[in-house]
């Protein structure tokens, strides 16, 4: 992401990211609206839209699409403002709230004084990818825990105890040990348990510098 600068800008164009479709406004140097319209968040129809027009400004929100968004206006040659979207909040107070009028806002405060939206730094592609591994793998984490715990908690409904284990090995420790009345409907749950530990595993075993590495500097082996 460029960094914002004082220089009205020739092309200004705010964006308000939806999840399957974005609102644009499209200013001239003179702060006229020139063009407003919708596009599909997909990165041809983006670029064929948007362009690569030299001096252009472009100003969307921070969200969970804008760090794509704002690396393929920046290959573009746009200068791209990422907005604290609590700071666009703020400045708006209009009850005429809609996509297009987010849009306009947006155009209209960036082209003229970027620092009023506090921008964001927004994650490289590198860096999304490995947050997305570790809360993919946080997620498996969880199930995990969840799926124990159920086991456990039905078997004690009957008076059985399984033994005591870490969760890891846990659908290992518990098969031989259910109770017969539980078995046919805890034994596929022990089944689940076994593909979730080992797509955890995977995570860890992993070449790629973004999965196995990153895993292993921030979680110890789960």
């Amino acid at each position: 992401m460029t960094q914002p600068t004082t220089i009205v800008p020739v092309r200004t164009v705010g964006i308000d990211l939806g999840d399957q479709r974005s609102s644009y406004c499209v200013l001239n140097a003179a702060g006229e609206t020139v063009e407003e319209g919708s596009v599909r968040n997909d990165q041809e129809v983006l670029k064929r839209v948007l362009g690569s027009t030299a001096g252009t400004r472009s100003i969307l929100e921070s969200s969970c699409q804008s760090g794509w968004f704002s690396r393929l206006l920046t290959e573009l040659g746009h200068e791209v403002i990422v907005a604290n979207p609590r700071q666009v909040h703020l400045i708006s107070k209009s009850e005429r709230k809609s996509d297009r009028n987010d849009a306009r806002l947006l155009a209209r405060i960036g082209r003229f004084d970027p620092g009023l939206l506090h921008p964001v730094t927004q994650r490289s592609e590198r860096n999304a990818v490995a947050r997305g591994l570790l809360r993919a793998r946080a997620g498996l984490i969880q199930v995990r825990t969840k799926l124990v715990n159920m086991v456990r908690s039905e078997t004690k409904v009957l008076g059985s105890r399984l033994p005591t284990c870490g969760t890891k090995v846990f659908h290992q420790k518990a098969r031989g040990c259910l109770p017969e009345q539980l078995r046919d409907a805890l034994t596929p749950v022990l089944d689940a348990l076994a593909q979730v530990q080992e797509h955890i595993e995977h995570y860890g075993r992993s070449n790629t510098p973004t999965s196995a590495g990153v895993i292993r500097n921030l979680h110890p082996p789960a």
